[in-house]
């Protein structure tokens, strides 16, 4: 089945369930006004006829009143819910006809002193981030980010074997992002970080011997005065009374500083509990998926209770707003220094963990981005490593280009280290530099390239394709050029492997200075660890070929002329390209 008909018979079934929801939730509207009305009715009549039986019907129509708000609240939840899976299909099927609008661009993330992320449009509109993001919590975010920066991550097995995974699980993922939706998206790890790093109260009072100890003291002295018959006595009962609320009231102001981070993060960590469920619920067979797993239990318990255990502590301190209630249970038994020490006994045990799970959810949700771009793009295949420092690729093309006006070629680094790439204007030199860079991305990420085939070692990869002048820093485009190359050469001198692509290198200076300039980079270079394709339109740059057979590779695009016309084929071929079309092209569009 084609990526698109799935989408489409998953957006009919799941748009009849909610439709359904819908009809239900106008029905259980309808029942409230009424069983509303009626309430209000049979209280009137019960105090106009001042009659018991309209009293219990009041009774009886209220509870049914509480049961039918209950049930429709509910009921909205799984609407809500049953909305965002509609939303995460109509993503899906937008980002299939090419309108990624309904996913984040990553623009924040741009890093101009990158090694390859801006000339190979790693973020921003468009980018490499705008198509693989299926994130919403902002550490998935950094997460995705931060992967896709990392030149160190090498091809991983295993990783791939994460996105197989998870990509054939289509139906899964969606409900995965749908309840994502739910997620808040500033940073709840940091709001969690500093309720962890808050200094709570360590009084002797919270100590469980005192503050048991303490709190039997109203009910001793109640008892003693009932089986005695001491009833002269009951004025007595303020000591313990008193003393338990004062005792209470020192610890008031620390409890309400720990009641105010956990109001601010209890209601977030709901969404989150509801995506770690679906994680543990799940049989993973992948050794990232079921470590990920793992790594939501703690002590023979999952991440789940024990974050059922903080709802329940954050619910019981509730209690506190009621300040009449909280007065008279604090004052008989410390209620809330009860409730309060269990809080700091959980943040003690689980505090940390805390943090853990919620990095398991961040990963989960960059995982899920990885999967449902290979779901995606079923015509991509899994690269294999190479234990040999050589590349090859068969049927390489643009990712991003849709695949009815794609075309591919192939390549194989076979005895030599780098490629001189000429070629006419507008001929597909540039386009073929980034098909390589991003491919080479995608299979540092686990996933598929845009290819039949592809080989490649564990490599770094670098890149000078389009540095940008920058009126800040007061420096000229071919001075950001200049400290480009000079960043790229530092790092090659470090000695990894290093895949570079360079794209007409020193434009800023005129043709004789550009050519000396570029042979003598090419010379600097080439006796380093590296592959890669340097593209221009000087041929005599590709005679180093002549001379250096082991070391340089000559390849170009063409362009020719048919009716009048001129016509790319976008075709990589062997040789050197002898035919530029600026000329050409002035003169066909009447400039010269």
């Amino acid at each position: 089945m084609e990526q698109s008909e799935f989408y489409n018979a998953k957006l009919k079934s799941e748009k009849s369930i909610h439709d359904g929801l819908k009809k239900s939730d106008r029905i259980f509207s309808m029942i409230r006004l009424l069983v509303g009305a009626s309430m209000l009715i049979s209280l009137y009549f019960s105090l106009l006829q001042r009659s018991v039986v309209f009293g219990m019907i009041v009774l009886i129509v209220t509870v049914g009143f509480i049961a039918a708000v209950v049930l429709h609240n509910r009921l909205r939840k799984k609407l809500l819910h049953q909305s965002r899976m509609l939303d995460v299909i109509n993503e899906e099927l937008l980002y299939l006809n090419g309108d990624l609008s309904g996913f984040e661009d990553g623009g924040n993330f741009k890093d101009p002193e990158h090694l390859y992320t801006e000339d190979l449009d790693v973020f921003g509109k468009g980018s490499l981030y705008q198509r693989i993001a299926r994130v919403f919590s902002a550490k998935a975010k950094k997460r995705l980010a931060n992967r896709l920066k990392d030149n160190g991550a090498q091809i991983d097995l295993d990783h791939q074997a994460t996105v197989k995974e998870l990509s054939a699980m289509a139906e899964w993922r969606i409900q995965y992002r749908a309840l994502a939706h739910g997620l808040v998206t500033d940073d709840l790890y940091s709001r969690i970080r500093n309720w962890i790093d808050f200094k709570s109260s360590k009084s002797l009072i919270l100590n469980p011997i005192i503050s048991w100890g303490l709190s039997t003291l109203f009910p001793i002295a109640v008892g003693f005065i009932l089986i005695t018959g001491r009833f002269d006595m009951i004025d007595w009962l303020l000591i313990p009374f008193g003393l338990n609320l004062y005792l209470f009231s020192r610890q008031l102001k620390s409890l309400r500083k720990d009641q105010g981070f956990i109001d601010k993060i209890s209601g977030d960590l709901d969404s989150h509990k509801e995506l770690l469920e679906l994680i543990l619920a799940q049989k993973w067979s992948s050794k990232t998926l079921n470590e990920l797993q793992f790594g939501l239990k703690q002590n023979g318990q999952d991440a789940t209770e024990i974050l059922r255990k903080l709802s329940k502590i954050a619910s019981r301190l509730d209690s506190l707003n009621n300040m009449f209630g909280a007065s008279v249970f604090n004052g008989m038994f410390l209620y809330h220094l009860h409730v309060y020490r269990s809080l700091l006994d959980w943040k003690k045990e689980h505090g940390i963990a805390l943090l853990a799970w919620l990095d398991v959810q961040a990963e989960m949700e960059v995982w899920v981005g990885l999967a449902s771009f290979a779901f995606n793009n079923p015509d991509f295949v899994y690269p294999e490593p190479s234990d040999t420092p050589e590349l090859s690729a068969k049927q390489i093309g643009h990712p991003f280009i849709n695949k009815n006006n794609r075309i591919t070629n192939d390549l194989t680094f076979d005895g030599f280290k780098l490629v001189i790439l000429t070629g006419s204007n507008m001929a597909g030199k540039s386009t073929f530099l980034r098909s390589l860079g991003i491919n080479i991305i995608l299979s540092k990420l686990g996933l598929p390239v845009c290819a039949k085939a592809m080989r490649l070692p564990q490599m770094k990869l670098m890149t000078s394709m389009k540095p940008q002048d920058s009126l800040n820093d007061n420096q000229s485009y071919f001075q950001a050029e200049i400290e480009r190359l000079k960043v790229l050469v530092d790092d090659l001198d470090k000695g990894m492997l290093s895949f570079i692509l360079l794209d007409e290198i020193l434009r800023g200076t005129n043709s004789e200075d550009k050519r000396n300039g570029t042979i003598g980079f090419l010379e600097k270079i080439n006796p380093k660890h590296l592959m890669g394709l340097i593209a221009t339109h000087d041929i005599e740059i590709a005679e180093l070929t002549s001379k250096s057979p082991t070391i340089y590779s000559n390849k170009y695009f063409e362009s020719y002329q048919k009716d009048g016309d001129l016509v790319f084929d976008y075709i990589l071929r062997d040789g050197v390209c002898h035919t530029p079309n600026a000329t050409q092209l002035m003169k066909m569009k009447g400039i010269i």
